[in-house]
C-alpha cells in the first residue's frame, strides 16, 4: 500500500488519473510514488501536472545524470 518511498506502482493509479483528468477540473494534479525511467512511459500521457521521482532522483551518487535522463523521458513523450 502506498505510504513508504520506494515501492512498487500500482497501475491502477493511471486509470484514476485519466478519469479525473477527463473531468476538465481546474486541479493541479502531482503523481509522487514510484515514478522512475521505467514508470515515467505510462505517467506522462495522462495529462498529469506534475510528477515527483524522489527515490529515482537519489538513487545513486548522480541526481543531477537521473533528473536530466527523467526529463529527457518526459520531454520526448510531452511531444507527441
Amino acid at each position: 500500500y502506498p505510504g513508504k518511498q520506494g515501492q512498487a506502482f500500482i497501475p491502477k493509479t493511471l486509470t484514476r488519473i485519466k478519469e479525473f483528468k477527463a473531468k476538465e477540473t481546474t486541479h493541479f494534479v502531482e503523481l509522487d510514488g514510484a515514478v522512475n525511467l521505467d514508470t515515467l512511459p505510462d505517467i506522462v500521457p495522462t495529462d498529469i501536472d506534475a510528477v515527483c521521482p524522489g527515490s529515482a532522483t537519489w538513487k545513486n551518487d548522480n541526481p543531477k545524470k537521473n533528473v536530466a535522463d527523467m526529463q529527457k523521458i518526459i520531454h520526448s513523450l510531452a511531444e507527441k
